[in-house]
C-alpha cells in the first residue's frame, strides 16, 4: 500500500486506508455538547456516588449498585450517529469495567451494569 498525503507542492489524495477514530459528523461543537451530555455527565454523577459511598454504612456498602443507561448504538453503531454510538460504546465498555473495579474497592459487594434499551415501537 502506498503511502498518499499531502506533500510538498502535491495535492491531497485520497487514502487507500484511515486508522483513526470513526466520526461521520463535521460539527466539532455537536461531537463536544454529545460526549459532554453523555460521557462526561455520567463520568461526574458517578465520581460523587462513590465520593459519598466511601462514607456510607456497611448496609449501604452491601447494597450498592450503579446502573447506567447505554444504548443500542453503543454496541451495534448507529448509521449518521457516530458521536452518539462513541459516547454510548465507552460508557457500556470503558466506564463500566472500570467503575467495576473501582466500587469493589470501596464496597466488597457492589455491582455496576448497564442496561441498553433498543429501539421502542409506539403508535402516534
Amino acid at each position: 500500500m502506498q503511502r498518499r498525503g499531502p506533500g510538498p507542492g502535491s495535492r491531497r489524495q485520497p487514502r487507500d486506508l484511515s486508522t483513526t477514530g470513526a466520526g461521520s459528523r463535521d460539527d466539532l461543537r455537536a461531537l463536544d455538547h454529545t460526549l459532554t451530555t453523555n460521557l462526561t455527565f455520567a463520568f461526574l454523577v458517578c465520581r460523587e456516588d462513590l465520593k459519598h459511598l466511601k462514607q456510607a454504612s456497611s448496609e449501604a456498602k452491601d447494597k450498592a449498585a450503579i446502573v447506567l443507561v447505554g444504548s443500542t448504538a453503543g454496541k451495534y453503531g448507529e448509521a449518521g450517529n457516530a458521536d452518539y454510538a462513541v459516547t454510548m460504546s465507552g460508557m457500556m465498555y470503558g466506564q463500566t469495567m472500570t467503575l467495576k473495579n473501582e466500587i469493589v474497592k470501596i464496597a466488597l459487594h457492589g455491582k455496576v451494569n448497564t442496561v441498553a434499551p433498543g429501539w421502542v415501537y409506539t403508535h402516534g
